[in-house]
């Protein structure tokens, strides 16, 4: 168990989070959904804390059913919930409580993949919050796009 939890509901309180803790150099972990939570995954040792993303499990479908915009904190059975009222669907977790963020970065195998590659293959954009430089705990967002950075895992 950590320390301390903290429950960011914005990116920009994430920002906050890791900068206060990256100045007090304290040893955090961020959990997404929580699916791996153990230390040293998504959860951190007693000496630290842990950034829980579960109030950030936003999913909001674009007007044109194009694109889904989904928080952090979502599992993939928050995703699928709001898609099949929609008719739609995803490359995504095979088992519903896992975690969107946490699945997608690690690539994403799911039922799909032979014809559609990796969930990660699916994002058009990322919002990372990045450590510009460690030693003044300087911290921003970034909206990373396939455009703009080099991300995918699938050709």
């Amino acid at each position: 168990m950590p320390a301390c939890r903290v429950t960011p509901t914005c990116a920009l309180e994430v920002v906050a989070a890791v900068d206060i803790l990256v100045a007090e150099n304290i040893q955090f972990a961020v959990r997404g959904g929580g699916h791996t939570s153990w230390a040293g995954a998504a959860n951190i040792g007693s000496n630290g804390v842990t950034i829980d993303l579960s109030a950030m499990n936003e999913v909001v479908v674009a007007n044109n059913n194009a694109t889904v915009a989904v928080g952090g904190g979502a599992r993939w059975i928050d995703v699928y919930n709001v898609l099949v009222q929609q008719d739609l669907m995803v490359c995504g977790g095979r088992v519903a409580p896992v975690g969107v963020g946490g699945l997608t970065t690690g690539g994403g195998k799911c039922f799909f993949s032979s014809t559609t590659g990796f969930a990660a293959d699916g994002v058009a954009q990322f919002e990372v919050c990045s450590t510009v430089c460690v030693r003044l705990a300087s911290l921003t967002l970034m909206l990373c796009t396939p455009a703009r950075h080099k991300y995918r895992t699938h050709p």
